[in-house]
């Protein structure tokens, strides 16, 4: 059983959507990859999605949610590191 089709789901309100826009966030962070490419990576999406993901989703689950600031924060530093 692949979970790569849940994972490119279309539903925002899931987790694995959550999930999927950090690690958006994330792309957009720690590579130079554009942002047609990242669509391309994550489910064929198209590259105003995850601008918009970077810009407003994302930014907005981390002011919203000290944990998921936290966890994103350390996450990125953890990465940056190794």
């Amino acid at each position: 059983m692949s979970l790569l089709p849940n994972w490119k789901a279309q539903a925002a309100g899931n987790p694995l959507a959550r999930a999927r826009q950090v690690a958006m966030y994330l792309c957009r962070q720690l590579t130079d990859l554009s942002l047609p490419k990242i669509g391309l990576l994550f489910g064929s999406r198209d590259h105003t999605t995850v601008l918009h993901r970077e810009s407003t989703t994302v930014h907005r689950l981390i002011k919203a949610t000290g944990a998921l600031f936290d966890q994103v924060t350390a996450l990125l530093q953890s990465l940056r590191t190794s």
